[in-house]
């Protein structure tokens, strides 16, 4: 690992400490990332470029006022506005590592949807680059499933729900169906 990336993990974990119910969001993010492109067959490279976006897909929250971050009530269009740029600060963070060039597409597109009304380029389908994809999808399930500031952690069966119905629009279909069949096992990949 390059040592300025090392940085960059660390601060990029200081989002997530700000915040004792996120801690470990961006661990099991990472975690299950590896697993969805391990069981894709995708090469080991790509397995650890999974993982390392996982780490880093928020480091651009580094660039967003607590105030919005911490916020436990509904966001104001403006300052939804101000959280959709966080993969654009990311990138401009992560951009001058040596490794960043297989991290930028991760960073900058998980919050792309499948039906292209995502942001920030409103990429549609295949258009999003597939380990984004993964990372996107693994994100929305651990925000969905963990205690966030402004409301308790989902029952698993009212996130596989929401994962379901938004098959297809929000998410890629086929990752979707991958990641509710490894939901049994997630516990215990969580725990090794």
């Amino acid at each position: 690992m390059h040592s300025a990336e090392g940085v960059l993990r660390t601060l990029a974990a200081e989002v997530e400490n700000e915040d004792s119910h996120t801690t470990a969001h961006t661990d099991r993010v990472a975690l299950v990332a590896r697993h969805l492109a391990r069981l894709l067959r995708l090469r080991p490279e790509d397995q650890e470029v999974a993982w390392r976006g996982g780490k880093m897909h928020d480091i651009g929250k580094l660039g967003i006022p607590h105030t919005i971050l911490e916020k436990r009530g509904p966001l104001a269009a403006d300052e939804w506005a101000v959280i959709r740029q966080h993969p654009l600060i990311g990138e401009n963070m992560v951009r001058p590592l040596k490794t960043a060039g297989t991290l930028l597409p991760i960073i900058r597109h998980h919050h792309e949807r499948w039906d292209g009304t995502g942001y920030p380029d409103g990429l549609k389908g295949e258009q999003i680059p597939l380990l984004a994809r993964i990372v996107a999808t693994c994100d929305a399930y651990d925000s969905m499933v963990t205690d966030r500031p402004y409301r308790p952690g989902r029952p698993l069966s009212t996130a596989l729900a929401i994962l379901k119905s938004g098959k297809g629009s929000q998410w890629d279909p086929h990752l979707v169906e991958m990641l509710i069949q490894e939901v049994p096992s997630l516990a215990e990949l969580w725990a090794a």
